[in-house]
């Protein structure tokens, strides 16, 4: 499972300290990652966009999991370090966190 944690949003987007903590507790408020743990990073309980769970076919009814690979939406783009697109019109604010606030 994904972690995170203010440490790593400031290495990672080049964040000072206040405004990485406040990302993460605004994350925290919106359900994105679970509580502070001591000095442990904080879990992320939600999922990529492309990410299904995996009895999510079988609960549709559709094909049994790896019977067809769904194509990607993103085609060739790349996206920058930290899995966001800067050519992405919904960005890092499609999750509901808007990063320039």
């Amino acid at each position: 499972m994904e972690e995170v944690s203010v440490s790593k949003l400031q290495r990672e987007m080049r964040l000072g300290y206040n405004k990485a903590a406040k990302i993460v507790e605004r994350m925290e408020r919106e359900g994105v990652v679970g509580p502070p743990n001591g000095v442990k990073p904080r879990q992320v309980l939600i999922r990529p966009v492309g990410e299904a769970h995996p009895d999510a076919e079988r609960v549709r009814g559709g094909a049994p999991s790896g019977a067809s690979k769904p194509q990607s939406r993103t085609g060739t783009k790349r996206s920058e370090p930290g899995g966001f697109s800067n050519s992405d019109p919904g960005g890092a604010s499609s999750c509901g966190v808007m990063l320039g606030s």
